[in-house]
């Protein structure tokens, strides 16, 4: 092996380094903006200890949230030109949009749609933390991503 095969070899392994601590980030974002938007919709609840009664701190899901989970869910798509990302895991932020925002639309926020939206957050981000861990351990075939690195059989 010559020195310029071992650099194209040292630089397609740090390019995987670096799609892999991407994906990372982006999913990590993905989950802290799910906890804190179900920090809001626990809001509502006279039992927690951030309650505010006013209900104007869900207008934060639309101001903030919604564009957050679109910019990660893009970024996924794109990111997933390079590296194995699974069906699921490129389509739940744009899930957490629609789950997320769809039980405060209709009307008045009474309990009913505040248990929906808290019920379909825990679901997300317990299903985004299950893709991420996933998609690292398997990459595109059934072999663990350090098996795939070592035999070169890595998706770009």
């Amino acid at each position: 092996m010559s020195f310029i095969e071992a650099f194209k070899n040292f630089f397609k392994r740090e390019k995987s380094i670096m799609r892999s601590f991407v994906f990372v980030v982006l999913n990590l974002l993905s989950v802290l903006v799910l906890l804190w938007s179900l920090i809001i919709y626990t809001s509502l609840f006279k039992i927690m200890p951030w309650y505010e009664p006013c209900g104007m701190q869900f207008l934060a899901i639309f101001m903030v949230f919604d564009p957050a989970f679109l910019i990660i869910g893009i970024s996924l798509f794109v990111l997933g030109r390079f590296f194995h990302i699974s069906t699921l895991n490129k389509w739940l932020p744009f899930m957490a949009i629609g789950g997320l925002s769809l039980p405060i639309i209709p009307g008045g926020l009474t309990i009913i749609p505040i248990l929906i939206g808290t019920s379909i957050g825990i679901v997300l981000c317990v299903l985004t933390i299950v893709t991420t861990i996933r998609s690292l351990v398997f990459g595109s075939s059934g072999k663990s991503g350090a098996e795939e690195s070592r035999n070169g059989t890595e998706t770009n």
